[in-house]
C-alpha cells in the first residue's frame, strides 16, 4: 500500500473511533515504519537535539527567518516553530544551511554551514542563552582548505573518552555533479565558557570515511551502539528521489569506518529522498533519528518541491540499525 493509501486509511479509521488523525502525524502500517512528520513548514537537514524534556529541530528552511527551529515534548506529536536562529542573514554570510547545537556548561553552541560572498561553504559557530536562541555573531571554524573545496554539514561526536570532536564533509566536485571526492573528517574540539576551538597540540584532522571519484558522500552523525560506532551519512543528489541514508561503521571512533549498508530509500516507506538524516541516544539507551523527504515526488532536479523533517525511533535488529 502506498503512503497516500496509508495515509487515508489510517484517518478513516480515526474517524470512525471519533477521533482525528493529526496531519502532521503518520503511523505506518505493520509493513512499514512509524514516524512523525514534525510540521508542515518547509525544513531540511534537521540538527536533532534533547535539551531537558524538549525535543528540537534546527532546520534549514524558508520563511521568516535564518535556520528555523522546532520544538516537541514528544517525538509521536507533531513539534511547534518557536524561532529562527537568526531574524535574518548575518552580516556578510550567504548559503546558510544544516545547523547542528550541542549543550555546554549552560550555554548552547550551534555549528552550521555558511559562505562569504561567492567563496566555498565554510563551517561556523555561535552561541546562545538559551536553546531558542537568538544566536551571536557567527565565527569562522574550518574550511575545505583548497580551491573548489567546500567544508559542510558539521556535527558534534563525544567519544567514550568523553573528547568531543567536530565531525563535517570535506568535498570537492566534479563538473559531473554530484560526483567528486569526498570525506568525512573530524578533530578534536574544547569548549571553554562561550567559546569553542579545535583543541591546542597535537590534533590533526582525521579523515573518518572517504569515496574518491564516486558520488556524493555528507550530512555526517555519528552514535555509539552495541560496541561499535556508527557512522549516518547521505548518498546522491539531494535535489531528487535519489537522495537515501546508508550507514558505515568501526569497532572506534577515527580512521577505517567501512560500509555496512542501506537504511533509507525512496519507495520504503520512509518519503522521498530520505536523507540529512541525524541521530541520537535518548534516556534509557533508546536511539532516535530526524530525517528530511520531499514532501511530494521530485524526480528530477528542476522538479518543484518542499522539504519536511520527520522523526522515529531507531530499532536494532540483528546488530544493524533500522527505522522501526
Amino acid at each position: 500500500m502506498n503512503m497516500k493509501l496509508r495515509v487515508a486509511a489510517a484517518g478513516l479509521a480515526a474517524a470512525a473511533m471519533g477521533g482525528a488523525l493529526a496531519a502532521t502525524a503518520v503511523s505506518a502500517q505493520a509493513a512499514g515504519p512509524t514516524y512523525t512528520t514534525i510540521s508542515k513548514q518547509s525544513a531540511a537537514d534537521p540538527g536533532f537535539a534533547k535539551f531537558g524534556s524538549s525535543y528540537y529541530v534546527y532546520a534549514t528552511g524558508g520563511g521568516d527567518g535564518i535556520l528555523p527551529i522546532f520544538r516537541g515534548s514528544s517525538i509521536s506529536k507533531p513539534f511547534t516553530k518557536v524561532g529562527n536562529a537568526y531574524a535574518k542573514a548575518p552580516a556578510g554570510l550567504t548559503g546558510i544551511w544544516a545547523p547542528h547545537v550541542v549543550a555546554r556548561d549552560g550555554r548552547y553552541f550551534m555549528f552550521f554551514t555558511a559562505a562569504q560572498g561567492g567563496g566555498s561553504h565554510c563551517v561556523y559557530w555561535a552561541v546562545a542563552a538559551t536553546p531558542t536562541g537568538t544566536f551571536g555573531a557567527p565565527h569562522r571554524l574550518v574550511c575545505g582548505n583548497a580551491a573548489n573545496t567546500e567544508a559542510i554539514d558539521p556535527t558534534v561526536y563525544v567519544t567514550a573518552a568523553k573528547a568531543n570532536y567536530l565531525v563535517w564533509k570535506r568535498g570537492h566536485y566534479h563538473p559531473a555533479f554530484p560526483q567528486g571526492t569526498f570525506q568525512i573528517q573530524a578533530r578534536k574540539l574544547t569548549f571553554s565558557g562561550a567559546s569553542v576551538k579545535f583543541s591546542p597540540g597535537s590534533n590533526p584532522t582525521v579523515t573518518l570515511a572517504e569515496v574518491a571519484d564516486g558520488t556524493v558522500m555528507e550530512a555526517p552523525s555519528l552514535v555509539a551502539h552495541g560496541g561499535k560506532v556508527w557512522l549516518f551519512v547521505s548518498r546522491n543528489r539531494f535535489d531528487t528521489n535519489a537522495y537515501h541514508t546508508d550507514v558505515w561503521s568501526a569497532k572506534a571512533f577515527g580512521p577505517g569506518f567501512k560500509y555496512s549498508g542501506p537504511v533509507m530509500a525512496t519507495g520504503q516507506g520512509y518519503g522521498y529522498g530520505p536523507g540529512g538524516a541525524e541521530v541520537i541516544t535518548d534516556a534509557g539507551g533508546v536511539t532516535r533519528i530526524a530525517w528530511h523527504v520531499w514532501e511530494n515526488s521530485k524526480p528530477t532536479p528542476s522538479t518543484p518541491g518542499t522539504r519536511i523533517v520527520r522523526v522515529a525511533t531507531l530499532t536494532w535488529p540483528g546488530g544493524k540499525p533500522h527505522v522501526a
